[in-house]
């Protein structure tokens, strides 16, 4: 079971005042909530609306990465994209001993498997890539091939 929206605004304080001090909002100020809609990332930030939105379903099968996926929205909030300022917060936080990432383990609701044809590195999308010859492993840079499609695609 997912923790309810009160505890995720209690996590935001804490991650807050461990990591941000003043440079985002108070938790008051910021909508926390949970979405089933949301199948593709683990989370999303609406900055100017100052909504931070996560995903039910990758939580579902990741419920060890909500600290990292708030934190990760929380960031937005500063940075607004993936961009340098995103990157010096993350690192920061990773050194102050946190756990934040770029990207999340998959996404939300996976539909296909790409396999690296070398290294064997998996990637795992919802959707199916067009023309897969334009793509490579970002791991070595060698081909990739399907190896699996979910049924109820």
């Amino acid at each position: 079971m997912l923790p309810s929206e009160s505890t995720l605004k209690k996590y935001y304080k804490e991650i807050k005042d461990k990591y941000f001090g003043d440079e985002v909002p108070d938790v008051d100020e910021v909508k926390i909530e949970w979405s089933k809609r949301l199948v593709v990332a683990a989370g999303g930030c609406y900055v100017k609306r100052k909504i931070i939105r996560l995903s039910v379903p990758y939580h579902e099968k990741f419920p060890d990465e909500i600290i990292n996926t708030l934190t990760h929205e929380m960031i937005h909030l500063i940075s607004g994209k993936h961009n340098d300022l995103f990157k010096y917060w993350m690192n920061k936080i990773n050194m102050l001993g946190g756990h934040v990432t770029l990207h999340s383990k998959e996404a939300a609701v996976v539909n296909y498997i790409y396999e690296c044809v070398n290294c064997g590195f998996q990637y795992k999308l919802r959707k199916k890539l067009k023309n897969l010859d334009n793509y490579h492993c970002g791991q070595c840079k060698s081909k990739l091939k399907m190896i699996k499609v979910n049924k109820s695609v």
